[in-house]
């Protein structure tokens, strides 16, 4: 079973098109799901540990490009 830690970026499945995108997660609820903030979108949602994989660090260390103003909105 691979670990997946909150404050962590990962290769997450968006559920409205199946296309990973970078995804940090938030939080863990009672039932196993994971709170998803797309860095590069700003979408949320609950996601299963299944729609979510490893990312290579070189993308992890990318930017998001969800910004307000001179804000990152994560």
């Amino acid at each position: 079973m691979k670990e997946v830690r909150v404050n962590e970026i990962y290769a997450v499945k968006f559920t409205a098109d199946n296309v990973y995108y970078r995804g940090l997660v938030k939080k863990q609820d009672k039932t196993g799901k994971y709170y998803i903030h797309y860095v590069d979108f700003g979408n949320h949602e609950f996601v299963t540990i299944d729609r979510i994989g490893y990312l290579d660090k070189a993308l992890k260390d990318i930017k998001p490009s969800v910004i307000k103003g001179n804000k990152l909105l994560i």
